[in-house]
């Protein structure tokens, strides 16, 4: 009987650790915030030709990898929207060709190079650009969902 009562607490233990860990929040340290002229220096540094922004953050940050954040504010939604496709025609001089992907209702552009995962979209009056060291895309799914999908990414710009 006790024999049974161990075998059944350690399935009872290790069936709460599995739905703990499905259900886990997403931990992501925060590295390094750049905001204001310092991000839109960064981020004209990086580009080629005119590339018109409001204003700008870059966030580094580390979960599974290392993962950088770039924004750059444009006037409205569809300069940023814009300036995502004018990307898309020319990121493939650095990187590789970009592919549609959908990250939870979201369109965003993957591209690859550098040893890193990219992925790029319009979000709001946002240009964004994330990077990410770790190869998985399905937890890239999950770090973009959280930061622009659930307002994440508020709280390191705002």
């Amino acid at each position: 009987m006790a024999g049974i009562l161990v075998v059944l607490g350690l399935v009872i233990v290790v069936t709460s650790f599995q739905y703990q860990g499905g259900q886990e929040e997403l931990k992501l340290k925060v590295l390094r915030v750049v905001k204001g002229d310092d991000a839109i220096e960064m981020v004209k540094s990086i580009h080629i030709g005119s590339f018109d922004v409001k204003s700008a953050a870059v966030v580094e940050l580390e979960g599974i990898g290392k993962i950088r954040v770039w924004v750059a504010y444009a006037d409205s939604p569809s300069t940023a929207q814009n300036l995502v496709e004018r990307m898309k025609d020319k990121v493939d001089m650095y990187f590789s060709k970009p592919e549609i992907v959908d990250m939870g209702g979201l369109k965003a552009y993957r591209v690859f190079g550098n040893g890193r995962t990219h992925y790029f979209f319009s979000f709001q009056n946002r240009v964004v650009w994330v990077e990410f060291s770790n190869s998985n895309p399905e937890y890239h799914a999950k770090v973009i969902r959280y930061l622009f999908g659930e307002g994440g990414m508020e709280k390191y710009i705002n």
